[in-house]
């Protein structure tokens, strides 16, 4: 009988520096007041860095976590956390992908691998099971990503990659880390944290498998679960359009047009029931025939807009060279808006250029990508980011730059007002609303619903009355804190937080799935309890490595002017933020959380870290 359930058991430990390879023991405290995945990580990297830590240094810490229902048939479990101090932003880094390779991690018997120091050399990390090895790597130093897992996938046949492209290895500071060819962990440039350690890429195969505590109740759920999700007509849209089923993000990006003569075949990460990835395959345009897999065009053409990419043929060739070079598409279109404005606005010309015309659109993107790269040029400012660039050119070009903590983007209504778009502000990691995501963000729902998915989330019936009042039905950010403690439990078990899967969880289905893989008893108090613990915690890490309150404001414009979207008035960003602090029982002046909250949330040994 196994000691573990759900779990793997084992964290996997790799020094660079001196190649020492060691396993321990899962921590079970850790285990019982972190749910797993992002939420040990999370703790672990708080507890090995220190505030002064460079996010370049040796010391500085990277971390692939999965959560308890990864490698199960959970609905939707495929989402394994990256964790270190960002290069972006010098705070928490935290970035997830569909496709990863920590899935074999997990199935070689690993829960965690935590990498830390600076290999002398460039090397690779091979965890087949039981047989962990560096290897050297200096014949695929230079090589693009899709090279390098073909080279990888050649040497060792069938097997799982996540590996950096040139930018990575060039210390470009928004450089991701691509997964098999599929998806991109990407955002807080830890493709660049990789890079400074000399490590090209992680290959894995398990054989393991992972292990339920209760294989029939927990099949059970999981048929119920897929159930709802194949009767709903969302999932089926989703299927076909991916993340097109969002909607059309500009006059060049026909949902239609994507469906015919863009998208090819649809394919899902592993355990999904929703397979909103695509194969592209172009037909016709400047780039007639470009096939790849791609986890979110259509997100991309959002991440992307801010550049005005013209069309999804501008789009799929940005993305194409962004993927083998390395870096992040977000990045690269902020970093263009800000190039773009500065020269529209005189601060900068062709002289600071090199001749360069930086203007809007793709073939911007495309022309910059191999000059960050490889810091040729003005390649050599741009690749420090957005902000970073900015903060180096002066001459008030910082106030152009579109970043959250130095990561792309900022919150910026449009239509409608919701707790993703807060999201953007208030996330650890800066820049991306992923961790309040809510359904459909609430847009047209009934106050049933509301009701509802709040109390399913752990909004108590005493807070109804608060959480719930405000234009369309709730208040922003009020309702922002239950979406991102709910969601830290989510995407720490492993799950994604597309529509049609947020749709059929709740804690009550949250804490089912937990029980009968894990055999660990809990309950949907605890695990919301968990959630706010992990928000609280990550907040903390901020606060020691630099945080303050004006890094949940926005760069671009002022946040004490009233939002206003249609007739309807959101009250200033500053007044948002306040209630958003109240609600979480934080000093509404600063942003940080009292030795009281920390108490109440089980982390009350940290509140004299930061007082």
């Amino acid at each position: 009988m196994s000691d573990y359930y759900g779990f793997a058991g084992t964290n996997l430990y790799i020094d660079l520096s001196t190649g020492k390879i060691k396993k321990e023991p899962l921590d079970q405290q850790l285990l019982q007041s972190y749910v797993g995945g992002m939420g040990i990580a999370s703790r672990m990297l708080y507890d090995l860095l220190s505030p002064d830590t460079d996010p370049f240094a040796p010391e500085n810490t990277i971390i692939f976590a999965t959560g308890p229902l990864i490698g199960t048939f959970a609905p939707a479990a495929a989402r394994v956390y990256t964790l270190a101090k960002s290069p972006m932003s010098g705070l928490l880094g935290t970035t997830n992908g569909g496709h990863s390779v920590g899935i074999m991690l997990k199935y070689s018997g690993y829960d965690n691998l935590i990498i830390s120091g600076r290999a002398e050399r460039p090397v690779y990390l091979k965890v087949f099971d039981d047989d962990i090895e560096l290897r050297d790597a200096c014949h695929l130093w230079g090589k693009d990503t899709w090279q390098t897992i073909d080279l990888l996938r050649k040497e060792h046949g069938t097997c799982s990659v996540s590996c950096i492209g040139p930018a990575g290895e060039n210390l470009v500071r928004f450089a991701n880390i691509i997964n098999d060819k599929r998806s991109s962990s990407n955002k807080t440039g830890l493709g660049a944290v990789m890079g400074s350690k000399n490590l090209k890429a992680i290959v894995s195969r398990g054989t393991k498998g992972v292990e339920v505590a209760d294989r029939k109740r927990f099949q059970k759920l999981v048929d119920e679960i897929l159930a709802h999700i194949a009767a709903s007509s969302l999932t089926m849209v989703w299927r076909q359009y991916g993340t097109a089923a969002k909607g059309s993000k500009g006059t060049g990006f026909d949902r239609e047009e994507f469906r015919q003569r863009v998208y090819k075949r649809y394919y899902a990460c592993q355990a999904c029931p929703i397979a909103c990835k695509s194969l592209i395959s172009l037909q016709g345009g400047n780039y007639d025939g470009l096939t790849f897999n791609i986890s979110a065009l259509n997100s991309l053409a959002g991440h992307h807009d801010i550049a005005r990419v013209e069309n999804w043929d501008e789009l799929a060739k940005c993305v194409e060279l962004e993927n083998r070079y390395g870096v992040d598409g977000a990045a690269m279109a902020a970093v263009v808006n800000l190039m773009a404005q500065l020269s529209e606005n005189g601060i900068i010309t062709a002289a600071d250029t090199g001749g360069l015309t930086l203007t809007w659109g793709g073939e911007t993107i495309q022309k910059l990508i191999p000059l960050i790269t490889y810091k040729e040029g003005i390649g050599a400012l741009l690749a420090e980011g957005a902000k970073g660039a900015a903060e180096k050119i002066g001459m008030g070009a910082e106030k152009y730059a579109n970043h959250m903590k130095g990561v792309p983007r900022e919150p910026t209504p449009s239509s409608i007002f919701t707790t993703t778009v807060l999201g953007r502000a208030t996330n650890p990691r800066g820049g991306h609303g992923d961790r309040a995501v809510s359904p459909f963000d609430l847009k047209g729902v009934t106050p049933e619903y509301l009701k509802e998915y709040s109390l399913g989330i752990g909004v108590p019936e005493g807070a109804l009355d608060r959480v719930l009042r405000g234009p369309g039905g709730y208040n922003v950010p009020r309702l922002t804190k239950w979406v991102e403690d709910f969601n830290s439990v989510l995407l720490s078990m492993g799950i994604c937080i597309r529509d049609p899967i947020l749709k059929e969880m709740n804690l009550e289905t949250l804490t089912a799935l937990y029980e009968t893989a894990t055999g660990i008893t809990t309950t949907p108090a605890a695990l919301q309890n968990a959630g706010e613990r992990i928000w609280n915690l990550q907040k903390v890490f901020n606060i020691l490595h630099g945080w303050t309150r004006k890094d949940d404001l926005p760069n671009t414009w002022s946040p004490d002017v009233p939002i206003v979207i249609g007739d309807v008035s959101y009250g200033t960003f500053n007044q948002i933020l306040d209630e958003y602090y109240d609600e979480r029982g934080w000093d509404v002046k600063t942003g940080i959380p009292p030795a009281k909250k920390l108490t109440e949330v089980g982390l009350g040994e940290l509140a004299g870290d930061i007082s």
